[in-house]
């Protein structure tokens, strides 16, 4: 069915459909529509779960533009079980929607006839202008005139020269932002331009367009760009440009990450596994100790990089509408024309592991934990991927490779799984997250509630609520019959 915008007088509407079974599992709760066909999906997850002491996350398929597998597992909280429309940080998985923002511009002009071969940075060499972008005073001094060269497709591609491995450089910069403070006389956290300021006082690794290696600096670069040319800034670019009102992705699904637990969003879990660190807040020796992904790191400072937190669904579309993968064409258009075929993403931070994958067959899949371990201790890297044996990513993917048949199958093609649930009848407190277990109460409520470009998805009822609906929605009801107005 074609999305359209809606702006009517709601009375005596009915929408009639199948409902489907509740599905339980004893040890680990899970949210979000049960699939019965699914089920398998399920049960994967859970047994992950269990055998990695895991205490909450998060699982989505995309198939022909609708999301037809969504879940939570586990816990948001304690007491509260972890609703299937959780945010959660993306950590690296930010990477292509920041990749897709440069390339719009581009493609529009902003950045003049050089286009991605523009130079990132504002430079003179020599006495001869390089018209670069950013205005960036290195320090103490610039050491390595290469800098001049390094281009916005560099930084895409991580090619800019910047090896966060190389041990007689500054390191992963967005990542010290104690070490950056001390060296630049300023508090902590210091601000983006301190740790460009920082960074590009030190010589490149290699020359700008050779080697490969991953930077999150360079997205940090990237992300600032960004903010120069767009007045709303880095993430209202994403809002307004980057997901398109034909992808339904509303502005509470999508936002800068705020470091401390205090300032979590409703929606999102606690973070595990990080270890301790020294508070980059506190700038008054004693230092505190801190658990690193609540204080050792600035989410504000590495949002264009790692710090954006969203929904499933939001990373579903997103990988279903642009490239994933730096040696593939980052942040292009997924398109008839240029398809993405199979590519992915991966994103790592203290506390929480996520990937999403673009399948040959057009399938996205997403997943998503709140811990990281190694070998069973919680230091870099974690069974997410790459380990056949233990591995949830592999274990998903050989569930998807194998097909539908004796395991499993698709559900029906009008079923979908995203969106606010909400019950039509008033119900006080209204307590709910809007997941499928924890519906929004109160049609009138809703409405209040949602932002544009919301999905609203109607449980069974009535409600005696009339009116305008002044905002675009998708809303239907999926579940049975419902009734709003006298």
């Amino acid at each position: 069915m074609k999305a359209f915008s809606l702006l009517f007088h709601l009375a005596g509407a009915a929408l009639a459909l199948a409902l489907s079974p509740i599905a339980s599992n004893a040890a680990i709760p899970i949210s979000g529509r049960p699939v019965p066909t699914m089920s398998v999906f399920d049960s994967t997850m859970t047994s992950f779960m269990t055998n990695w002491s895991v205490e909450a996350g998060l699982v989505g398929i995309m198939r022909s533009n609708r999301v037809v597998y969504l879940r939570g597992f586990g816990w948001l909280d304690v007491g509260t079980n972890m609703p299937e429309n959780a945010m959660i940080r993306q950590a690296s998985a930010t990477k292509p929607a920041t990749a897709a923002a440069i390339r719009l511009l581009a493609a529009e002009g902003a950045f003049g006839p050089d286009g991605l071969q523009r130079r990132a940075f504002k430079m003179t060499i020599r006495g001869v202008s390089n018209n670069g972008l950013l205005d960036v005073t290195p320090f103490p001094s610039l050491v390595d005139t290469r800098i001049a060269s390094i281009s916005l497709e560099n930084l895409l591609e991580h090619r800019g020269g910047f090896d966060r491995n190389d041990t007689n450089g500054p390191g992963d910069t967005p990542l010290l932002s104690r070490t950056i403070a001390a060296a630049l006389g300023v508090d902590s956290p210091p601000s983006r331009m301190d740790v460009m300021r920082y960074t590009l006082g030190w010589r490149l690794s290699t020359t700008p367009g050779t080697d490969y290696a991953y930077s999150n600096f360079g997205y940090l670069v990237l992300g600032e760009i960004i903010n120069q040319f767009w007045p709303g800034g880095y993430v209202d670019f994403l809002h307004r440009r980057v997901f398109t009102p034909d992808m339904w992705v509303p502005r509470s699904e999508l936002a800068g990450g705020r470091t401390l637990r205090e300032d979590r969003n409703a929606r999102e879990p606690w973070y595990r596994g990080g270890g301790n660190a020294l508070s980059i807040f506190d700038n008054d020796p004693p230092i505190e100790t801190v658990l690193r992904e609540y204080g050792g790191y600035s989410l504000p400072t590495i949002v264009a990089h790692g710090g954006l937190i969203t929904s499933v669904p939001t990373m579903l579309a997103l990988g279903n509408a642009y490239h994933l993968d730096e040696s593939r064409g980052i942040g292009e258009a997924n398109t008839p024309a240029n398809p993405s075929g199979t590519q992915g993403h991966a994103g790592a931070l203290f506390g929480l592991l996520t990937f999403i994958d673009h399948r040959s067959d057009g399938v996205v899949l997403y997943a998503a934990i709140n811990r990281r371990f190694e070998n069973g201790v919680e230091i870099p890297l974690f069974p997410l991927q790459n380990q056949p044996s233990i591995s949830l990513k592999e274990s998903l993917v050989a569930l998807l490779d194998a097909g539908p048949g004796n395991d499993w199958s698709w559900p029906a093609d009008t079923f979908s799984s995203d969106g606010y649930w909400v019950t039509p009848t008033s119900a006080l407190p209204d307590t709910g997250l809007g997941g499928y277990d924890s519906p929004w109460r109160g049609f009138g409520a809703a409405l209040t509630k949602a932002d544009a470009n919301t999905r609203l998805r109607l449980r069974t009822g009535s409600s005696t609520w009339t009116g305008v609906i002044n905002k675009r929605l998708l809303i239907d009801a999926p579940l049975g019959s419902v009734v709003i107005g006298n």
